[in-house]
């Protein structure tokens, strides 16, 4: 189908709209491993600081 990006918009908004009002109940495990990343990363960084 032809590019419609006023749809898109709305579709992505909409999806939006589920995953920010419904608590983060779907992005929830998402944002826990972005944590744990985070945490390795730091952990690793102090790590190699320490050498």
């Amino acid at each position: 189908r032809p590019l419609d990006f006023e749809a898109d918009f709305f579709e992505l908004d909409f999806f939006a709209e589920l995953f920010f009002e419904d608590e983060l109940f779907f992005a929830a495990p998402f944002f826990e491993l972005l944590f744990l990343a985070l945490v390795f990363f730091d952990g690793m960084m102090a790590f190699l600081h320490s050498l």
